[in-house]
């Protein structure tokens, strides 16, 4: 009897390992994601106060993280908020960003606190078009796996601060280099060589 009972902690201690590695397995690995990871993926990144949110109209729900097209969608919340320091992107002020509501599916919604401070990693998403003939509608998102900071559960913000503000800088150096780079080899193009790109004057010249 004791070897059997012995069997059966066994056999429970290997379903709870199992279901401990199958439940990891399913956590967003985004989660590990670094500040400057973070950065380079998002659209726009800023400082700011949550000024409201609200509900979200229904077009703007979405489905689950680990569903299928039969799962039941969640809704949306909409959420305002007052820009203190732009670090990424071009942004009109106030910004409007959506999310998953957090209380119907927590794997996606990142849970945004009216009045709060956030360091907001966000992209930009197209609205599919629902067969109505609308135009696709273009808008900011974040979710859980965007990494956003609630700056009063940081302890060292200064650095927080100083870290966005070089990666400002970085990414301003490299659009910047990216944009004269654009200039310089529009013009290394002459007349001459446009034309040999052209087959309508290419036959000309050859007549």
């Amino acid at each position: 009897m004791e070897e059997r009972a012995l069997q059966l902690d066994l056999v429970r201690t290997c379903l709870l390992i199992a279901c401990l590695v199958s439940c990891h397995s399913l956590a967003p690995s985004c989660l590990r994601v670094t500040v400057e990871e973070n950065f380079d993926r998002s659209d726009i990144v800023f400082t700011g106060s949550v000024l409201s949110k609200s509900e979200a109209p229904e077009k703007y729900s979405q489905r689950s993280l680990y569903g299928n097209e039969e799962d039941e969608r969640s809704g949306a919340l909409e959420v305002l908020f007052k820009v203190e320091t732009n670090w990424k992107g071009k942004l009109d002020e106030p910004v409007l960003l959506y999310t998953v509501n957090p209380e119907e599916d927590s794997s996606l919604g990142y849970h945004f606190e009216v009045e709060g401070k956030y360091v907001v990693f966000a992209r930009y998403w197209d609205l599919e078009e629902d067969g109505d003939g609308e135009e696709t509608e273009t808008n900011l998102w974040t979710e859980l796996c965007s990494q956003n900071i609630n700056l009063e559960s940081v302890e060292n913000k200064n650095s927080l601060i100083r870290k966005l503000a070089l990666l400002k800088s970085k990414s301003e150096i490299s659009e910047k280099t990216s944009e004269e780079g654009e200039i310089s080899e529009q013009d290394t193009k002459t007349p001459e060589s446009a034309d040999l790109t052209d087959p309508s004057k290419s036959q000309q010249a050859r007549n």
